[in-house]
């Protein structure tokens, strides 16, 4: 959370401050909290929507998965899952997204990235030997640039979108040492890049002089150079030496420390046209701007979660962090964000052609299953598998790749030992690995569905890297788009094996997310009731888009707050509450929504069966025929209206709908605490009154209780999310007003009537507080109650 909590334009903490940087700054809120991960970092704007990748940092573990926040509406998105240990730093070129694989789990040394155009994606690798890291791509001067690292540093350039690719820089190591380009820059058309090294000091940013990266004038010998960020007229980076770490500049042809962030773990920087920014960590977790580079301010202190990553995205810093729940953290400008329009995306290219040359097929089948009699015989006498493997994937054919499957398991079990990833496993297994590699590059084939089934069987390790083959298979049947419903089932059915690494459940949610389209992310509950609907109805995009509610559930955390007022209703006697983390629909659900259920279940509501729903005019009166698809009992039905919320449903049937999506009503508690937060606030958006200066933060009556009333261009229901200037502390729209809300609490103690809350279209601006109560039976409906769902 901030430590400060209004704009400012005066420094709190102002470092050599003769030009302190003046900007208004409205503290950054936690915008998003998302799991199972702890860090959120490779934060990019592409298109309108800012990227940023979800892992584990610092340690080795098989995690890497991508997120898209869209800053108008507070929507997360989940994007795709990496077959890689974390994720390099990602770049934007000629309107395509390039994800670069920081340490591919294949281990194959070829160089692994992904590029998007937002919607279609193509999985791609460098033509290069004993590339094992991919740190940084960038776009410059039409060319797409690649930095790797590994034993040998090596900077790789394509003038075709990454289709093609010729080596530009190889560097020089010392003796027993390695060596890594870590970060890349771009300052007056020149491109710098960052040399990490291990066993040697030397060069820490160089300057690309045509096949040569050359010292930059006056920067320090050290280990490295990081965070490479270009602001008007100078390069900045963090310098790595013997003494720790610092930040530089350079104009290109001077360089000297910036030593007002002296003592401070830089941990990235960005730059946007009036500031630039840094983030620390270690034991200060801070938020820093400049206007000159020189003279730095603190602007904002996070209390228990860790910065690593800083971007700009319309002109607005975003933050990504290690959460202190454990959980990745986006910081970033309260939505809705106004967002300048970017630059427009491109289509992605038809995948790179197979080349369709090489050896006869025939010939490269027999050399490679005589490796395959004894494989780790094959590589003690200096031979390389992927070489082998190679001319059957340029060959781009169906009997290549079902070749390559017929020979997963061929190799004997008592092959002997192989080396892989710093350690020996079983050459067998190895070879297993390598074929499912080959088999996901050429985008065809049948993955054996018994690899799904096979259990676990290797003990952990430091590195995190393995050769059981259930996560490679996983791989290869979404590479190879093997949707038939044995594969799903089988996907789906492993989700929360006993003994599996938690890790495991990325590399299936991934398959699952390209074979069906569905994004409910590791929420394995949608996907099993996904399988189920999936079967229920025979359309795979209808079961989708029937769950869509539950994979877009915004997080709550939990903790301590105070529920009530004290200057409210008798029954809004304060007291204090504990939560547990909880879940819950951003928005009301719809008629849209509603009508899906109804049609893939032949649900029939209460109002229905009844034949009688409640309508308010002056009162609440009963109306013969009135029900959630004639809401007012006149005939005029809801054409038209397939965004706005549901209503005439009654408690039951709300209870009915969140099961169906395996979910369920918020209890009034959980519902209280969305709509305010722990600050005690009137509505859900602060102390302000819903309507001021000629626009309204809800959708609600007359002043004076209770009409219906269009001065906010709604006389009865809104379009759900129409009024986003009134969203809760959490993001959750329509808090106050619109329709009352459903939960699943009683009202009081013997009752019989259930608590709704939140105001309705029909209600003043004092029925919208986020502490003000009614009840109803749980078997009626009426055109002001609907609902939102929940959960854990």
């Amino acid at each position: 959370m901030s430590a400060l909590t209004r704009p400012f334009a005066v420094a709190l903490c102002t470092l050599c401050g003769a030009a302190a940087w003046a900007g208004e700054f409205e503290p950054l809120a936690a915008l998003v909290r998302i799991g199972p991960w702890p860090a959120v970092s490779g934060l990019i704007g592409h298109g309108e929507r800012l990227w940023f990748a979800n892992s584990v940092k610092f340690v080795d573990h098989n995690s890497a998965d991508l997120y898209s926040y869209d800053p108008r509406s507070g929507r997360v998105r989940y994007e795709r899952h990496l077959f890689s240990q974390d994720v390099g730093q990602p770049t934007v070129g000629d309107g395509l997204l390039y994800w670069p694989f920081e340490d591919a789990r294949f281990s194959v040394g070829r160089g692994e990235f992904m590029v998007t155009d937002g919607r279609e994606w193509q999985w791609r690798t460098l033509p290069f030997p004993r590339v094992l890291h991919l740190h940084a791509m960038l776009s410059h001067d039409g060319h797409l640039y690649a930095a790797t690292g590994g034993f040998v540093a090596a900077l790789y350039r394509s003038g075709d979108q990454g289709r093609n690719w010729q080596a530009v820089y190889r560097h020089r190591n010392a003796p027993n040492a390695l060596s890594r380009l870590v970060s890349l820059g771009v300052l007056d058309g020149r491109l710098y890049a960052g040399i990490e090294t291990s066993g040697e000091t030397g060069v820490a940013l160089g300057r690309l002089d045509g096949d040569r990266l050359v010292p930059v004038p006056g920067w320090p010998r050290g280990t490295g150079a990081g965070a490479l960020t270009a602001y008007r007229r100078h390069l900045y980076a963090v310098h790595h030496d013997e003494q720790g770490r610092s930040v530089w500049r350079t104009d290109g042809r001077t360089s000297e420390p910036v030593r007002a962030l002296a003592g401070r773990e830089v941990q990235a920087m960005a730059a946007a046209a009036d500031a630039l920014w840094a983030v620390t960590g270690g034991s200060h977790s801070e938020l820093w701007a400049s206007a000159d580079g020189a003279a730095w301010q603190r602007v904002q202190t996070f209390d228990g979660d860790v910065p690593v990553d800083v971007a700009v995205h319309a002109g607005r810093p975003y933050v990504g962090a290690i959460g202190a729940d454990g959980r990745g953290v986006l910081f970033g400008p309260r939505v809705p964000a106004p967002v300048e329009r970017a630059a427009a995306t491109a289509r992605l290219p038809p995948a790179p052609a197979s080349s369709g040359d090489g050896e006869p097929l025939d010939e490269s089948l027999a050399v490679l299953d005589a490796a395959l009699a004894d494989p780790g015989k094959f590589e003690q006498r200096g031979g390389v598998p992927i070489e082998l493997l190679e001319p059957l994937i340029a060959s781009g054919t169906a009997r290549a790749a079902q070749a390559l499957a017929s020979r997963i398991g061929r190799a004997a079990p008592g092959a002997g030992t192989s080396r892989f990833a710093g350690r020996r496993v079983p050459a067998a297994d190895k070879a297993d690995w390598q074929l499912l590699w080959a088999l996901a590059r050429t985008a065809r084939g049948e993955v054996p569905l018994s690899l799904l089934a096979r259990p676990w069987r290797a003990a952990r390790h430091r590195s995190e890297k393995y050769v059981e083959p259930v996560a490679a298979a996983a791989w290869a049947a979404s590479e190879s788009r093997q949707a038939d419903d044995a594969t799903v089932s089988a996907l789906v059915g492993r989700l929360g094996r006993a003994g599996d690494p938690d890790w495991l459940a990325g590399d299936l949610v991934g398959a699952l997310t390209v074979l069906s389209g569905c994004r409910f992310g590791y929420d394995a509950h949608a996907w099993r009731a996904w399988r189920s609907h999936r079967v229920a109805l025979r359309d795979r995009s209808a079961a989708c888009d029937a769950l869509t509610g539950r994979a877009e559930l915004l997080p709550v955390p939990g903790g301590m707050f105070t529920m009530g007022d004290a200057h409210g209703e008798s029954d809004e006697v304060p007291r204090p509450v504990s939560l547990q983390a909880f879940r819950m629909m951003p928005r009301e659900v719809t008629n849209r929504e509603f009508r899906e259920f109804v049609a893939a279940t032949g649900y029939v509501t209460d109002a229905r069966r009844s034949r009688i729903g409640h309508v308010w005019t002056d009162r609440w009166r009963p109306v013969a025929g009135a029900n959630w698809l004639d809401p007012q009992g006149t005939g005029a039905g809801i054409g038209g209206l397939d965004e706005h919320p549901v209503v005439q449903v009654s408690a039951r049937d709300a209870q009915a709908y969140c099961a169906w999506r395996g979910l369920r009503l918020p209890t009034e508690e959980e519902w209280e605490f969305a709509a305010r937060g722990t600050d005690r606030r009137r509505y859900p958006w602060g102390r302000e009154v819903p309507a001021e200066g000629g626009s309204r933060r809800a959708n609600y009556g007359a002043e004076r209780c209770c009409a219906a009333d269009a001065a906010d261009g709604f006389l009865r229901t809104a379009p759900v999310g129409s009024f986003p200037a009134g969203v809760s502390p959490f993001g959750l729209y329509d808090m106050a007003g619109n329709v009352w809300e459903w939960t699943s609490s009683a009202y009081a103690a013997g009752s019989g009537e259930v608590a709704i809350r939140g105001g309705g279209w029909g209600n003043d601006a004092y029925c919208l507080r986020t502490s003000y109560r009614h009840g109803n039976p749980p078997d009626i409906g009426l055109d002001m109650v609907g609902f939102r769902c929940a959960a854990r």
